[in-house]
């Protein structure tokens, strides 16, 4: 196993456990919970964000075993060298996300996110533009609904402030 790949799996196990130390040490004592729905409460959504970074650390962590099996076969013939052109795509998602947050007042949260949806998706090479299309629209959407009809809560409209949901 190379220096990289423990990197990886030490990168890992630490995303897991300070994800599980927010859930379930940090977040409760930090976050006075309130009577109600559980969906509602100021709880829930840190602690399900907290639980859900879980899945990216077991992501390193796997993506680090199976690339240290593959070296140790033989099957890399690049070791340690990141492609120019993925360097570019992150830092184009980076400096998309930056405005993301800067334009989502002006924009609202839907145009915003369709937006850096579509950009994203089609930077990564999703190869079917109706889909992606599609699933720009329609997840931001059910998302702003969710928020303003059941979870009560009001998002950036932008210039979409006059609509009713």
């Amino acid at each position: 196993m190379s220096r990289a790949d423990l990197n990886d799996l030490l990168l890992g196990a630490a995303v897991i456990f300070l994800a599980l130390v927010f859930s379930f040490w940090i977040l409760p004592g930090g976050i006075t919970s309130v009577p109600g729905p559980a969906a509602l409460s100021p709880r829930f959504w840190p602690r399900l964000i907290g639980i859900a970074l879980i899945l990216p650390g077991a992501s390193i962590m796997i993506s680090a075993l199976i690339r240290a099996r593959r070296s140790a076969r033989g099957s890399f013939s690049k070791k340690g060298r990141i492609p120019p052109e993925a360097v570019v795509r992150l830092a184009v998602v980076v400096v998309g996300m930056i405005a993301f947050a800067v334009l989502l007042p002006v924009l609202g949260i839907y145009v915003a996110s369709v937006l850096i949806i579509m950009v994203v998706a089609f930077l990564m090479g999703s190869g079917r533009p109706v889909v992606t299309v599609t699933t720009a629209f329609v997840i931001p959407l059910l998302l702003s609904l969710f928020f303003n009809r059941v979870a009560g809560t009001a998002l950036p409209r932008g210039f979409f402030d006059f609509l009713p949901f």
